[in-house]
């Protein structure tokens, strides 16, 4: 009897501690995935604003350029008259 209990309770020690392992690497893995996840999402919004960034670069090159031609137009324009 006293060695069934004393099986029974190493058993119980046992699969405690084999659960408090598990849940342990559960922590573990949910941690790296959701730092996983943050990085992800770091690197995706920095190269959108890096998109956003040369876009808007980019647009106001084309304005400025755009802006010279129509006064190098009216210029003429007026030179001509």
């Amino acid at each position: 009897m006293a060695e069934e209990k004393k099986k029974a309770e190493a058993e119980k020690k046992h699969k405690a501690a084999e659960k408090k392992k598990k849940a342990e690497a559960e922590k573990k893995r949910k941690a790296a995935e959701k730092k996983k996840k943050a990085e992800a999402e770091k690197k995706r919004k920095a190269a959108e604003k890096k998109k956003k960034v040369a876009a808007e670069k980019k647009r106001k090159a084309a304005e400025k350029k755009k802006k010279a031609a129509a006064e190098k137009k009216r210029k003429a324009a007026e030179k001509k008259k």
